[in-house]
């Protein structure tokens, strides 16, 4: 370009036709010599979505962890609570969610069928009952009240606590699913006397010694 002027410049204004110099310089596109700027690839559209996703991707992330927090701190809370609770959902009861199995009690005898699960937790013995018969029985379960004594049992008609504390009498039953408590008051072994009657007749005994 800068040659071009200076090959006019050399021409005498006499042989140059009138403005010609002026024609030829204004005719010449000056953007065909501009230095031309690099042109990304990448539409701006995609770009913003490529680095927009960054940011996406950041607070996904962050989200994941809180989420992630939330469900640990809820399992772990279940999880206490329900070693707090125990197995009979009673809350702060002593012994009940650490009892142990120390004997079944398999039960098959004139038509009477069931078992008795005896489980002991720190002082406290506790007797599942489950029985069926298709005849009324009795079940009574007798210890020494020097040594044991009634924790609770079920408020019920037919379970009846003899007079000197030394027994619980089950009476004319044909289904029992119930459960009693006995306090131990002994630091070694407790005796225990389990009996089935019907129409006053001993049918199933069973000396438990624990």
């Amino acid at each position: 370009m800068l040659r071009t002027e200076e090959l006019l410049d050399t021409i005498p204004e006499n042989v140059l036709l009138k403005n010609l110099k002026k024609r030829i310089l204004n005719s010449i596109d000056y953007n065909m010599y501009q230095p031309k700027q690099s042109k990304s690839f990448i539409p701006e559209s995609i770009s913003k979505i490529f680095f927009g996703s960054k940011i996406k991707t950041a607070m996904s992330f962050g989200l994941v962890l809180i989420i992630s927090g939330i469900l640990f701190s809820a399992m772990f809370f279940n999880s206490a609570f329900k070693d707090l609770v125990g197995e009979n959902n009673t809350i702060g009861t002593i012994g009940l969610s650490e009892m142990k199995l120390l004997e079944s009690i398999n039960i098959n005898s004139e038509n009477i069928l069931g078992n008795i699960n005896i489980e002991k937790g720190k002082n406290e013995y506790k007797f599942s009952i489950d029985i069926n018969s298709p005849e009324k029985y009795k079940l009574q379960i007798e210890f020494d009240p020097e040594y044991i004594s009634l924790k609770n049992y079920p408020a019920k008609n037919y379970i009846v606590v003899s007079d000197n504390q030394s027994s619980v009498i089950f009476e004319n039953s044909t289904r029992l699913t119930d459960e009693i408590i006995f306090i131990s008051k002994n630091n070694s072994t407790d005796k225990f006397s389990v009996k089935l009657l019907k129409s006053d007749n001993k049918v199933f005994e069973k000396e438990l010694i624990l």
